[in-house]
């Protein structure tokens, strides 16, 4: 299985998993279980956090990338500048003959 597509089903499981909580603290209040109100409120909280966690994550992931292409393209611009140099020489010699 493709990991986007298990990333896509996780996803899809934990908002229907949000929504299920949501439904079932609705009908709990509606017919007056009180403990199935706390229970609807956990499973909402339970996905909260775990998305919480998984977007810092994420963030930390995106940061990480983020210097690490920071550090190729600065490597990338020294080499250019090296090579634009050496250019340089060959074509002011190219001249002086």
């Amino acid at each position: 299985m493709e990991t986007k597509l298990k990333w896509q089903c996780v996803m899809i499981g934990a908002v229907i998993f949000m929504i299920s909580g949501f439904a079932l603290s609705l009908w709990a209040l509606d017919t007056g279980y009180t403990q199935m109100v706390y229970i609807g409120l956990f499973i909402i909280s339970i996905v909260c956090v775990s998305w919480w966690f998984w977007v810092m994550i994420v963030i930390k992931t995106i940061m990480i990338t983020s210097d690490k292409t920071t550090d190729s393209v600065i490597h990338i611009k020294d080499e250019l500048g090296t090579i634009r140099s050496i250019v340089k020489s060959m074509i002011t010699r190219s001249r002086d003959k």
